[in-house]
């Protein structure tokens, strides 16, 4: 959870703040400030950090959002003037926090040329900002609003999103150069394998949202081997009608035709390989389509939303693989209702349940989401941790993550799925090695700790700032890990 951002935010009496400077002879540590907010979901990820801060050794400081929430915006300058007290007391020399917590809950400051900066960049305090969501959809699109967006473009915010290609995107069409793709991570403490639980289930999945059902496709899924050429082909088409709709509805009459071509290029080259994300096949059309792609690149909404369009070509995969598997296994959906669709299982599952809910399948099963084009979510990381054998779409990097074959299995096709699941349904005996695989990779690359440390690194922040001299000799090194 977050606020919104709002352009009245910037109309209040501007502080302007003196950089903070803690002394480069002090030998005390200094500490990270780190931002909780309330959530069922995203909480858990920041509380998965301040564990992760806690064994590296990083002396932190934890500040509740909700109470700052609850006094509204009349307060913000008494806040303001608090945190900043409490900055120089506490030593802060980094923050951190769930997507652009921390900046919309204090004044703003503006520079002598009437730039506005978050509080943190103007007291030159480093801002770590971990977006699970791409920034283009958090909080109703805040972070697109131009003047927010070019706070939040200051060198000194640092963004992580789960996938390079994702951060070459927000570089190019938001300019925010200090943002960098990071795999997500998982605490191995809160979830963790749960005995006793006898299958129900032949295949698992979590999904937190309905089935997306799409009449055209119904005929496919009595085949034995439902023809992905085809179905894209059928997708594509949609596609591309979209983006022509998106092009006559934003862009300039000149324009039009020049966009039109890209759009049929664009549409047929992530048709045609799905294993590259809609931005890296934008870069390689660029010089035969430079007027348009010019031009849509500098129009983050209608960027975004082509983007959205394109993500059509996967987001039938979703729904249709587990309704295509359910033909032939006992399939379980929790999260959402599936019943809809003649899925059974169960509704909402909480964070420290998501083990147990996995426990009811042999197998757990992962369909990324559309907007996943390259990497991954948290699912995989929470299927491992659970120590259920898993069955994940491929995406590109997931090899890189996890070993294909020892520790996870990857499919390309909906048969392909149903073939790896049977295969593993014959072999007990490979299951629990690849559970017990996963889990073990889990615990050594996986954590929150390799990710803070990696933050850190991109960040250009010594972790060592954070500790004494004791902790730096006593805490165990740990991989950065991407």
């Amino acid at each position: 959870m977050t606020m919104t951002f709002d352009s009245n935010l910037l109309a209040g009496r501007p502080i302007t703040p003196a950089t903070i400077n803690h002394g480069k002879c002090d030998p005390r540590p200094s500490r990270l400030l780190i931002f909780r907010n309330p959530g069922r979901v995203s909480r858990h990820y920041v509380d998965g950090i301040r564990r992760a801060a806690v064994q590296l050794g990083i002396h932190s400081l934890a500040c509740e959002l909700e109470p700052i929430w609850a006094r509204g915006g009349n307060a913000r300058e008494e806040i303001t003037r608090g945190i900043i007290d409490v900055a120089r007391r506490e030593r802060i020399g980094a923050v951190i926090g769930y997507v652009y917590n921390g900046t919309v809950e204090f004044q703003f400051s503006v520079d002598e040329n009437g730039r506005a900066h978050s509080l943190w960049d103007a007291l030159g305090i480093p801002h770590l900002m971990l977006w699970t969501d791409h920034p283009q959809w958090a909080s109703e699109k805040s972070a697109m609003h131009p003047d927010f967006s070019a706070i939040l473009a200051a060198p000194n915010n640092h963004h992580f999103v789960k996938s390079e290609s994702a951060a070459m995107e927000i570089r190019r069409v938001l300019g925010w150069a200090n943002c960098y793709g990071l795999p997500v991570a998982e605490d191995t403490e809160l979830v963790a394998p749960v005995r006793g639980i006898e299958p129900e289930f032949d295949v698992v999945a979590i999904v937190g949202s309905p089935p997306e059902r799409d009449r055209r496709l119904e005929r496919f899924l009595n085949d034995d081997d439902p023809s992905v050429d085809a179905i894209m082909s059928m997708v594509a088409d949609d596609v591309r009608s979209r983006l022509t709709a998106l092009w006559q509805q934003d862009a300039p009459r000149s324009l039009i035709p020049a966009l039109t071509r890209f759009g049929e290029a664009w549409t047929a080259a992530r048709a045609g390989d799905m294993d590259r994300a809609s931005i890296r096949h934008l870069l390689e059309l660029e010089l035969d389509h430079r007027d348009a792609v010019k031009w849509l690149t500098a129009m983050p909404a209608t960027y975004f939303a082509a983007i959205e369009h394109l993500w059509r070509l996967g987001s039938w995969q979703r729904t249709f693989v587990l309704r295509y598997l359910a033909r032939f296994f006992r399939v379980g959906v929790f999260g959402s209702d599936w019943s809809s669709v003649g899925i059974g299982g169960g509704g909402w599952v909480e964070y420290a349940h998501q083990a147990a809910a996995y426990a009811r399948g042999r197998i757990a099963i992962n369909v990324s989401q559309a907007g996943e084009e390259e990497g991954v979510s948290h699912k995989p990381f929470q299927i491992a941790a659970a120590s259920v054998p898993m069955v994940h779409i491929r995406r590109r990097g997931l090899d890189e993550l996890f070993d294909i074959g020892t520790e996870i299995e990857s499919f390309d096709t909906p048969r392909h799925a149903r073939d790896q699941i049977t295969a593993l349904l014959n072999d007990p005996k490979r299951r629990t090695a690849m559970a017990a695989a996963a889990r073990s990779r889990m615990e050594r690359d996986h954590t929150w700790s390799n990710r803070l440390v990696a933050m850190f690194d991109r960040a250009g922040i010594s972790v060592d700032a954070f500790r004494t001299p004791a902790q730096r000799l006593a805490v165990p090194a740990v991989a950065a890990s991407f």
